[in-house]
């Protein structure tokens, strides 16, 4: 078991419910942002420096980092413009690109920031980033999510066949035990 996870929860989740409650048995604490309506209510910029102002603490302890759907989204939002994170992330379905589906029209806030980001060299691969997605996801664009994995240079990239936003917790369970051994792993060698 190792000492805490910090999760970043997707829209209207809370980080001691749901993968929140999965990741209580992976680590001694969880920490992290749970995505309420209250936090969403605010300014696009202060979500991001909510979870900004929590990395000096991330990279100083080696905190593995899960974001999940939206949350993943912010995420990869509040990296542009700062030197690489020294953790490991893992990118649970991330909301990424537009989306025309039968369920609905997808375009998260501010879309154009992480691929000018990429192209300025703006945005950089946190040291281990892992992602997973449902290849019927329909929150995300695929293609734009494997440009974004492409030019971070993803240490792991994988399309789920036959999984769609909501990937089946067993699916989950192994990737995320899969990512956090890898951490206990480095954790125990530096």
């Amino acid at each position: 078991m190792i000492n805490e996870i910090f999760y970043v929860t997707g829209r209207g989740g809370s980080i001691s419910e749901g993968l929140g409650v999965f990741l209580r048995d992976r680590a001694k604490q969880i920490s992290g942002i749970s995505l309420s309506n209250q936090f969403l209510a605010t300014r696009f910029e202060d979500q991001l420096s909510e979870i900004v102002k929590h990395f000096e603490r991330i990279e100083r302890e080696r905190i593995p980092v899960i974001a999940n759907s939206y949350g993943a989204y912010l995420l990869l939002n509040s990296l542009i413009g700062l030197p690489q994170l020294r953790t490991k992330v893992l990118l649970l379905s991330p909301v990424v690109g537009i989306l025309v589906s039968k369920i609905g029209y997808f375009k998260p806030p501010h879309k154009a920031r992480i691929p000018i980001a990429l192209a300025d060299k703006n945005l950089l691969k946190p040291e281990h980033l892992a992602i997973f997605v449902g290849r019927l996801d329909y929150q995300c664009d695929l293609e734009a999510l494997g440009q974004i994995a492409e030019k971070l240079a993803a240490d792991r990239f994988s399309v789920i066949e036959g999984q769609g936003h909501m990937i089946d917790p067993q699916i989950v369970k192994v990737a995320v035990d899969a990512f956090l051994a890898e951490n206990m792993i480095e954790t125990t060698t530096t």
